[in-house]
């Protein structure tokens, strides 16, 4: 992946919501 993506507002969006998708589905186990 660009470094672009990690930039930004849109890259910190990104990795919450990733973080976020993370934890739910590790929680779900």
């Amino acid at each position: 992946m660009p470094a672009e993506i990690y930039s930004g507002r849109i890259g910190r969006s990104a990795w919450a919501s990733h973080s976020v998708a993370y934890l739910l589905s590790f929680s779900s186990l």
